[in-house]
């Protein structure tokens, strides 16, 4: 279990991250709503735990109802320790992603929505590991091109630029206004 920094909650530190990363896969599109429920940690001033919904307009993602995203960011994770999940579940496929294990992902694949006993069983289902032969943690891929952008060893543009941290700080406020943190 990680300790809570005394200055900063849950949602800033980790779950910016997440709903970052949604509204990239959702190809930039801005949520139309977000919502949180966040539990405090033993500082009242921040949270240490936060499941956040991130909703997506009719039609986007191919879906004529709209797409729905869960975010769970906590520091009390005290049965497994440390984990950074990502995983998405589509109609064909399902893909999971462990930001911790930076070789690999699975495609877990269920065409048509097959599920249970059409494939045997959940645990049956086909599956397929895509190896991420150079993979590194994100964060340090982020600071070396930072580090070499600034040393002028890259003129490319940045990956991320002052919109998309604004866009990720609203994303905040929003989920803590509507935990009620704010």
């Amino acid at each position: 279990m990680r300790e809570p920094r005394p200055d900063i909650g849950v949602i800033a530190a980790l779950a910016i991250h997440d709903m970052d990363i949604m509204k990239d896969l959702m190809g930039d599109i801005e949520p139309s709503k977000i919502n949180c429920l966040a539990l405090p940690s033993d500082n009242p001033k921040i949270e240490d735990h936060a499941i956040i919904e991130m909703g997506f307009p009719e039609n986007s993602g191919s879906n004529p109802n709209g797409v729905s995203a869960v975010v769970t960011v906590s520091w009390r994770s005290r049965i497994q320790g440390k984990v950074r999940v990502l995983r998405i579940i589509g109609q064909d496929a399902s893909l999971a992603i462990d930001y911790l294990d930076h070789s690999g992902l699975w495609i877990h694949h269920h065409p048509n929505n097959a599920h249970g006993q059409q494939w045997g069983g959940f645990d049956a289902a086909p599956r397929e590991r895509i190896e991420l032969p150079l993979g590194e943690p994100s964060l340090t891929a982020e600071l070396r091109a930072c580090i070499a952008h600034v040393n002028g060893e890259n003129n490319d543009t940045p990956f991320a630029s002052g919109k998309v941290g604004l866009e990720g700080v609203t994303m905040v406020s929003l989920a803590l206004k509507s935990a009620g943190r704010e």
